[in-house]
């Protein structure tokens, strides 16, 4: 089972004193869980689902370890090690955090503008927006931006 471990880390005024509600916390997990599995359904259909799993809570602070997680059975887990499928999954694992992390970049820069045009060429997008910006991204990225956002 491929595994990639990050953190997420929430601050702000609202957490003074060191808690979050669950209903606003549970929310976001199950977005974030969502965004990767949409990632991954644009980018590897095929391989086995993914799992957003949370690890550990540190005391004293408001820290989530997320476990990322892929496939469960053991033979496979056994026949792709042998045929370097585990190294394979754990780049994909980290490739997909790589895509959300800039996807949600790009939405930031790209915020209420409107795309003018796009352009694609060599495995990349530029697309222009209205007040005639641009942006590049990987094709791969703007698949997702474009699930997320709606953009055409």
């Amino acid at each position: 089972m491929a595994k990639y471990k990050f953190d997420v880390h929430y601050k702000g005024t609202a957490l003074e004193d060191n808690s979050i509600p669950v209903k606003d916390l549970a929310p976001s997990l199950l977005s974030l869980s969502e965004a990767f599995q949409t990632i991954q359904k644009i980018n590897n259909p095929s391989e086995a689902p993914l799992s957003l799993n949370i690890t550990a809570t540190k005391k004293g602070s408001f820290l989530v370890e997320l476990l990322l997680v892929n496939g469960k059975d053991l033979l496979k887990q056994a026949m792709d090690f042998l045929n370097s499928g585990p190294s394979t999954a754990v780049i994909n694992l980290a490739t997909y955090v790589g895509i959300f992390v800039n996807v949600v970049n790009y939405i930031t820069k790209i915020a209420d503008k409107k795309i003018k045009d796009k352009k694609e060429e060599n495995g990349k997008v530029t697309i222009t927006l209205d007040d005639d910006s641009s942006i590049t991204m990987s094709a791969d990225e703007f698949k997702v931006y474009k699930n997320t956002r709606g953009a055409s």
